[in-house]
């Protein structure tokens, strides 16, 4: 399961109904696309500068590079060494099917894509394509492929390369976590290679429809592997398993500034590349940085000891924290940057899923599957839970109340006009007196028609501290209207089993990460998702308005026009809001704290390419 720093699941996952795997997170700003029926056009602007097409020789590259020039704030040094601290290991490097946050992380910095994401600003930026352009009819889309661009062992990037990283993802026995948003309602894009007037290679993608979330997915979703490495694997059945954590070093590197040195126990260890396809204004060779070292810390106390202690560079924190932490910011060297409300959201479902076992057995009691699926029963746990206290007690102010699947943060998507399931402990009561729940006893524990008591468990993670404490929190609010619920903590992998694998669970207390262009996460919003976690891989919707939100993606899916997609994807969040298939509950700021030693500093919110050092091949060590 990809998850961030805090065991949050990834919002884009993929899904593959025969294994359960997510993908990075899909993160865009709005309106990028052009309107449907006009030209779209983009190549390297802004902070970066026009292509110097001259032959070069950076670093040993080649002449001929067709380099991406960077303009900095500050005046660059070279040398020192990024540590990034996180609270679980990779377990991959495989960017066809590496599915959890802790290895996508460490892809990212390896290998590149087409188009890249800006993450301070949303903005797509050519990477490996110089520019390109979408045809009057939205579906034919040409990407001009940089000049001189080498792997990081010196042989030459194609577009054969970039053709046969899509025969990988289309290939049903590979299961790539990227299939679903490189494909079009189960087609996949025709993707062929060609030649500009001036002779560069270009790669034509057409779509079998217009497909407004194109850019959104190959700067997110396809990160490219060498061919020449990989293709003996792939031809023998072995790129699944390729590029595992055990492979050697020499054998891991992309086109991106950083390839693998080595793994250690808690460690994993990239070095700069001298051939990487970026150079400043100044004409130096990026990165700056000679190696970015990713350390495992095991759970968030343990990162917060290996920050205090200047063991590693980055730090999120905690709610209870931020107020110590800024007095002590100057003292300690750091600075805290408060980025506002988090994207994804923090949710508590109930197990709808009405499956069973190979040996027959029911996933959930049904009795208790019959509550779960009673909206009145939703209904009255959201009206249980004091989501504000959440804010006062937990964040400490720092957060606000959310009402559906879009965090207030995401300004291009968030549906402001959603209801709301304000707390009222009195029609919480009400709604499961309909239900014909009573306290017969009277030991302050309600009983359902059949005498069974109203009880069940809700799962969370341990990792996660802030969390447990909001379990807390509703656990205390259930309970004082008469629903004996029972916070169960465990470890990140052992839950995603539960939840994901093994299906044996009642309720479970977790976020998903992300945001940005709603088609990153098909994997939730559709019936037929694996991340659909209240009711996942359902073969046709089990409720009309789950069949209503399968048909609104498939039309917004289909268009490339912001203004429409927002109105149809507004929809979409308000039968989520009224339905509660998750019920929604607060998100806390993302404050994040980084050593005073960087420049070129530019703090993101796209979790999944990690908030500190998304522009690893940007950042400097001051000292």
């Amino acid at each position: 399961m990809a998850r961030d720093a805090a065991g949050d699941l990834s919002r884009s996952a993929f899904k593959r109904r025969d294994r359960v795997v997510i993908g990075v997170v899909a993160l865009c700003v709005a309106g990028v696309l052009a309107s449907c029926g006009k030209k779209q056009e983009a190549r390297d602007a802004g902070e970066v500068g026009t292509p110097d097409t001259t032959a070069v020789r950076l670093g040993g590259r080649p002449a001929g590079l067709e380099p991406y020039t960077f303009r900095s704030a500050e005046s660059p040094r070279r040398g020192g060494t990024i540590v990034v601290g996180a609270v679980s290991a990779p377990r991959s490097f495989n960017p066809f099917v590496a599915n959890e946050g802790a290895s996508i992380e460490i892809i990212a910095r390896m290998f590149d894509g087409l188009v890249e994401l800006d993450c301070a600003t949303g903005e797509y930026r050519p990477a490996l394509a110089t520019r390109w352009e979408v045809s009057p009819d939205g579906r034919r889309w040409t990407f001009h492929l940089r000049r001189g661009v080498v792997w990081a062992d010196g042989a030459p990037f194609t577009a054969a390369d970039v053709l046969w990283n899509f025969q990988v993802v289309y290939d049903d026995s590979v299961n790539a976590t990227s299939l679903d948003i490189l494909s079009l309602g189960g087609e996949p894009f025709a993707v062929t290679k060609g030649a500009d007037a001036d002779g560069a290679e270009t790669v034509v993608i057409e779509t079998p429809r217009p497909y407004g979330p194109l850019l959104n997915a190959l700067a997110t979703a396809l990160f490219i592997v060498p061919k020449h490495v990989w293709d003996a694997a792939y031809r023998e059945g072995r790129i699944v398993e390729a590029l595992g954590i055990d492979t050697p070093p020499e054998r891991v590197f992309g086109t991106g500034p950083f390839r693998l040195e080595k793994v250690e126990p808690g460690r994993t260890v990239l070095a700069r590349v001298g051939q990487y396809w970026k150079i400043d204004s100044g004409g130096v060779l990026m990165p700056y940085a000679d190696r970015m070292v990713f350390v495992n810390a095991g759970d968030w106390n343990g990162w917060r000891l290996k920050f205090d202690a200047g063991e590693v560079d980055n730090y999120l924190a905690k709610p209870d924290e931020i107020a110590a932490m800024t007095d002590g910011a100057a003292r300690g060297g750091f600075r805290l940057h408060d980025l506002g409300p988090k994207s994804g959201t923090n949710d508590l479902w109930l197990n709808q899923n009405p499956g069973r076992d190979e040996k027959g057995e029911p996933f959930v009691d049904p009795v208790k599957s019959a509550w779960f699926r009673d909206l009145r029963f939703r209904r009255a746990l959201a009206h249980a839970i004091d989501r504000e206290a959440i804010v006062r007690t937990v964040f400490g102010g720092h957060g606000t109340v959310i009402d559906g699947p879009i965090s207030p943060s995401d300004r291009a998507w968030f549906n402001a006009g959603l209801p709301r399931y304000a707390h009222d402990p009195a029609a919480a009561r009400g709604l499961l007196g309909e239900l014909g729940m009573r306290d017969v006893d009277g030991d302050g524990t309600l009983e359902d028609g059949g005498g069974r008591d109203v009880a069940f468990t809700i799962l969370t993670n341990a990792e996660n501290p802030v969390r447990i404490s909001m379990g807390r929190l509703i656990e205390a609010d259930l309970r004082a209207v008469g629903v004996a619920a029972t916070l169960d903590v465990l470890e990140f992998n052992a839950l995603v089993a539960r939840i994901h694998e093994t299906f044996r669970y009642e309720a479970c207390l977790l976020a998903l990460s992300g945001g940005g262009d709603p088609a990153g996460g098909l994997d939730v919003w559709l019936s037929s998702g694996a991340l659909h976690q209240f009711d996942p891989m359902q073969d046709a919707p089990a409720t009309q308005w789950e069949r209503e939100v399968d048909s609104l993606f498939t039309a917004c899916v289909g268009i490339v026009e912001h203004a429409e997609r927002k109105r149809l994807f507004d929809r979409v969040q308000e039968l989520y809001a009224v339905n509660l298939g998750w019920i929604y509950l607060a998100n806390e700021n993302t404050v994040l704290a980084v050593r005073d030693r960087f420049g070129n500093l530019r703090p993101g919110t796209f979790r999944a390419f990690n908030e500190f050092c998304w522009n690893e091949d940007e950042l400097f060590v001051k000292r």
